[in-house]
Protein backbone atom coordinates (compact mmCIF):
# COMPACT_ATOMS: atom_id res chain seq x y z
CA UNK A 1 0.00 0.00 0.00
CA UNK A 2 1.20 3.53 -0.76
CA UNK A 3 2.34 5.78 2.06
CA UNK A 4 1.06 9.17 3.11
CA UNK A 5 4.03 11.54 3.34
CA UNK A 6 3.20 14.73 5.23
CA UNK A 7 5.72 17.53 4.87
CA UNK A 8 5.81 20.79 6.82
CA UNK A 9 6.67 23.90 4.81
CA UNK A 10 8.41 26.67 6.77
CA UNK A 11 11.91 25.65 7.84
CA UNK A 12 11.35 22.17 6.40
CA UNK A 13 10.77 22.62 2.68
CA UNK A 14 12.28 26.11 2.93
CA UNK A 15 15.70 26.74 4.42
CA UNK A 16 14.31 29.52 6.59
CA UNK A 17 10.90 30.05 8.14
CA UNK A 18 9.01 32.55 5.95
CA UNK A 19 6.61 33.45 8.78
CA UNK A 20 9.43 34.32 11.18
CA UNK A 21 11.22 36.22 8.43
CA UNK A 22 8.17 38.32 7.57
CA UNK A 23 7.61 39.19 11.21
CA UNK A 24 11.26 40.07 11.83
CA UNK A 25 11.23 42.40 8.82
CA UNK A 26 7.80 44.01 9.10
CA UNK A 27 6.87 43.77 12.83
CA UNK A 28 9.93 42.77 14.90
CA UNK A 29 8.65 43.93 18.28
CA UNK A 30 5.35 42.06 17.97
CA UNK A 31 7.19 38.96 16.75
CA UNK A 32 9.58 38.91 19.72
CA UNK A 33 6.80 39.39 22.28
CA UNK A 34 4.51 36.75 20.77
CA UNK A 35 7.31 34.17 20.45
CA UNK A 36 8.11 34.70 24.12
CA UNK A 37 4.45 34.08 25.00
CA UNK A 38 4.49 30.88 22.93
CA UNK A 39 7.55 29.55 24.75
CA UNK A 40 5.97 30.39 28.10
CA UNK A 41 2.76 28.66 26.91
CA UNK A 42 0.65 31.69 27.82
CA UNK A 43 -0.75 31.79 24.26
CA UNK A 44 -1.73 29.08 21.80
CA UNK A 45 0.06 28.86 18.46
CA UNK A 46 -2.95 30.35 16.66
CA UNK A 47 -3.10 33.26 19.08
CA UNK A 48 0.60 33.85 18.53
CA UNK A 49 0.29 33.83 14.75
CA UNK A 50 -2.65 36.24 14.84
CA UNK A 51 -0.77 38.58 17.21
CA UNK A 52 2.40 38.52 15.12
CA UNK A 53 0.72 39.39 11.83
CA UNK A 54 -1.89 41.91 13.00
CA UNK A 55 0.68 44.78 13.09
CA UNK A 56 2.01 44.12 9.56
CA UNK A 57 0.62 46.86 7.33
CA UNK A 58 1.18 47.39 3.63
CA UNK A 59 0.30 46.24 0.16
CA UNK A 60 -0.58 42.55 0.14
CA UNK A 61 0.93 41.71 -3.25
CA UNK A 62 4.19 43.53 -2.47
CA UNK A 63 4.72 41.77 0.87
CA UNK A 64 3.92 38.37 -0.65
CA UNK A 65 6.17 38.94 -3.67
CA UNK A 66 9.11 40.06 -1.54
CA UNK A 67 8.69 37.06 0.75
CA UNK A 68 8.49 34.58 -2.12
CA UNK A 69 11.57 36.11 -3.77
CA UNK A 70 13.60 35.69 -0.57
CA UNK A 71 12.57 32.06 0.03
CA UNK A 72 14.98 29.25 -0.80
CA UNK A 73 13.90 25.60 -0.99
CA UNK A 74 15.93 22.98 0.84
CA UNK A 75 18.18 20.88 -1.39
CA UNK A 76 16.72 17.73 -2.90
CA UNK A 77 13.05 18.50 -2.35
CA UNK A 78 11.87 18.34 -5.97
CA UNK A 79 13.78 15.10 -6.57
CA UNK A 80 12.33 13.61 -3.41
CA UNK A 81 8.78 14.45 -4.48
CA UNK A 82 9.28 12.95 -7.94
CA UNK A 83 10.74 9.74 -6.46
CA UNK A 84 7.91 9.42 -3.92
CA UNK A 85 5.25 9.96 -6.56
CA UNK A 86 6.93 7.41 -8.83
CA UNK A 87 6.74 4.92 -5.95
CA UNK A 88 2.99 5.57 -5.62
CA UNK A 89 3.17 7.58 -2.39
CA UNK A 90 0.95 10.58 -1.67
CA UNK A 91 2.92 13.71 -0.75
CA UNK A 92 1.01 16.53 0.95
CA UNK A 93 2.15 19.82 2.43
CA UNK A 94 0.57 20.59 5.81
CA UNK A 95 1.57 23.97 7.16
CA UNK A 96 0.76 26.55 9.81
CA UNK A 97 1.92 29.08 7.23
CA UNK A 98 0.11 30.81 4.41
CA UNK A 99 -1.07 29.37 1.11
CA UNK A 100 -0.49 32.66 -0.72
CA UNK A 101 3.22 32.29 0.10
CA UNK A 102 3.47 28.50 -0.28
CA UNK A 103 1.78 28.12 -3.68
CA UNK A 104 4.05 30.41 -5.71
CA UNK A 105 7.18 28.89 -4.15
CA UNK A 106 6.03 25.37 -5.04
CA UNK A 107 5.10 26.51 -8.55
CA UNK A 108 8.56 28.04 -8.97
CA UNK A 109 10.00 24.60 -8.17
CA UNK A 110 7.71 22.86 -10.67
CA UNK A 111 5.64 21.38 -7.84
CA UNK A 112 2.42 23.36 -8.09
CA UNK A 113 0.48 20.08 -8.31
CA UNK A 114 1.10 19.23 -4.65
CA UNK A 115 -1.82 19.26 -2.23
CA UNK A 116 -1.50 22.04 0.33
CA UNK A 117 -3.31 22.29 3.66
CA UNK A 118 -2.47 25.70 5.11
CA UNK A 119 -3.85 28.90 6.55
CA UNK A 120 -3.73 32.19 4.68
CA UNK A 121 -3.30 35.89 5.35
CA UNK A 122 -4.40 39.19 3.86
CA UNK A 123 -2.27 42.29 4.36
CA UNK A 124 -4.02 45.68 4.34
CA UNK A 125 -3.11 49.27 5.30
CA UNK A 126 -4.85 48.50 8.64
CA UNK A 127 -2.91 45.30 9.36
CA UNK A 128 -2.67 41.61 8.61
CA UNK A 129 -5.69 39.32 9.00
CA UNK A 130 -5.06 35.58 9.26
CA UNK A 131 -7.58 33.10 7.84
CA UNK A 132 -7.19 29.91 9.91
CA UNK A 133 -8.32 26.99 7.76
CA UNK A 134 -7.46 23.60 9.25
CA UNK A 135 -7.26 21.78 12.52
CA UNK A 136 -9.72 20.76 15.20
CA UNK A 137 -9.13 20.98 18.96
CA UNK A 138 -6.82 18.06 19.66
CA UNK A 139 -7.52 15.63 22.53
CA UNK A 140 -3.76 15.13 22.92
CA UNK A 141 -2.27 18.65 22.90
CA UNK A 142 -5.43 20.74 23.36
CA UNK A 143 -4.70 23.04 20.40
CA UNK A 144 -6.01 23.09 16.83
CA UNK A 145 -2.98 21.23 15.56
CA UNK A 146 -1.89 19.19 12.54
CA UNK A 147 -2.76 15.82 14.09
CA UNK A 148 -6.40 16.02 12.95
CA UNK A 149 -5.31 16.72 9.37
CA UNK A 150 -2.90 13.78 9.42
CA UNK A 151 -5.48 11.43 10.92
CA UNK A 152 -8.14 12.48 8.40
CA UNK A 153 -5.85 11.64 5.47
CA UNK A 154 -4.36 8.43 6.87
CA UNK A 155 -6.96 6.03 5.43
CA UNK A 156 -5.18 2.95 6.79
CA UNK A 157 -1.80 3.86 5.31
CA UNK A 158 1.61 4.20 6.90
CA UNK A 159 2.22 7.89 7.65
CA UNK A 160 5.60 9.56 7.25
CA UNK A 161 6.04 13.01 8.77
CA UNK A 162 8.81 15.48 7.91
CA UNK A 163 9.10 18.60 10.06
CA UNK A 164 11.22 21.01 12.04
CA UNK A 165 9.29 23.06 14.58
CA UNK A 166 6.72 23.70 17.28
CA UNK A 167 3.67 23.24 15.04
CA UNK A 168 4.91 19.78 14.00
CA UNK A 169 5.05 18.21 17.45
CA UNK A 170 1.64 16.57 17.63
CA UNK A 171 1.42 15.66 13.94
CA UNK A 172 4.83 14.01 14.08
CA UNK A 173 3.88 11.97 17.11
CA UNK A 174 0.81 10.72 15.24
CA UNK A 175 2.98 9.39 12.40
CA UNK A 176 4.60 5.97 11.98
CA UNK A 177 7.92 7.28 10.65
CA UNK A 178 9.37 10.69 11.49
CA UNK A 179 12.08 12.86 9.98
CA UNK A 180 13.02 15.79 12.18
CA UNK A 181 15.42 18.67 12.50
CA UNK A 182 15.59 21.87 14.54
CA UNK A 183 13.36 22.33 17.55
CA UNK A 184 11.17 19.37 16.56
CA UNK A 185 14.17 17.06 16.87
CA UNK A 186 15.00 18.53 20.30
CA UNK A 187 11.40 18.02 21.44
CA UNK A 188 11.27 14.40 20.24
CA UNK A 189 14.57 13.75 22.02
CA UNK A 190 13.07 15.00 25.29
CA UNK A 191 9.95 12.89 24.76
CA UNK A 192 11.93 9.76 23.86
CA UNK A 193 10.26 9.50 20.43
CA UNK A 194 12.28 7.90 17.63
CA UNK A 195 13.03 9.86 14.45
CA UNK A 196 15.54 10.15 11.63
CA UNK A 197 17.61 13.32 11.43
CA UNK A 198 17.78 15.19 8.14
CA UNK A 199 19.47 18.28 6.75
CA UNK A 200 18.14 18.03 3.22
CA UNK A 201 15.66 15.95 1.25
CA UNK A 202 18.30 13.70 -0.27
CA UNK A 203 18.57 12.14 3.20
CA UNK A 204 14.80 11.68 3.36
CA UNK A 205 14.62 10.20 -0.15
CA UNK A 206 17.48 7.77 0.48
CA UNK A 207 15.99 6.56 3.78
CA UNK A 208 12.49 6.05 2.40
CA UNK A 209 13.03 5.15 -1.24
CA UNK A 210 16.68 4.16 -1.64
CA UNK A 211 19.48 6.20 -3.21
CA UNK A 212 18.55 8.10 -6.34
CA UNK A 213 20.72 9.05 -9.31
CA UNK A 214 24.00 10.72 -8.41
Amino acid sequence: MSRLIVVDFDGTITERDTLDEMCRIYAPEAWAAAENDLQRRTMTLREVIAAEFAPIVGDHDTIVSETVDRARVRAGFAGFVRAAEAAGDRVVVVSSGFESIIRPILEREGLGRLEVFAHDVRFTPEGGVVDFRHGEPCPVCGEECKRSVVDAMRNGREVVYVGDGYSDRCGAQAADVRFARGTLASYLDREGVRYISFDDFTTVRDALLGPGPA
